[in-house]
């Protein structure tokens, strides 16, 4: 198969009597820009300062696992060098199905709060 194929899956079921072909999980990859993981990034701000009240660092991974279509992601290039703003102390994007996991650039809030 060609390497776009990640797999193929085929079901007989003895009740049809014609042939059924179906792409039940089809779907584009879409680009993860820089704004796109920023945005994700300001969701979770609100959350940082009552994690601080029990741990001295925090960290945040966001997953694309890549196993339904709604969490498929690949990075821009520009991403790796972009600096987030965020009160995270460290900030992780995990691609799980292709076993990928990068740290992004931070640099911290200037409020305390990227919101």
């Amino acid at each position: 198969m060609p390497w776009e194929v990640g797999y193929l899956s085929i079901r007989r079921k003895r009740i049809l009597s014609k042939n059924l072909w179906v792409p039940t999980r089809g779907a584009f990859v879409p680009t993860l820009t820089p704004l796109d993981l920023q945005k994700r990034i300001e969701e979770k701000e609100g959350k940082v300062t009552s994690y601080r009240q029990k741990c001295s660092q925090v960290w945040l991974l966001i997953v694309a696992n890549g196993f339904e279509p709604s969490t498929f992601g690949e990075l821009a290039p520009e991403v790796e060098e972009f600096p987030f703003e965020t009160s995270f102390d460290r900030i992780f994007f995990l691609q799980h199905a292709d076993e990928l996991i990068v740290e992004l650039s931070t640099r911290k809030s200037h409020t305390g709060n990227a919101n």
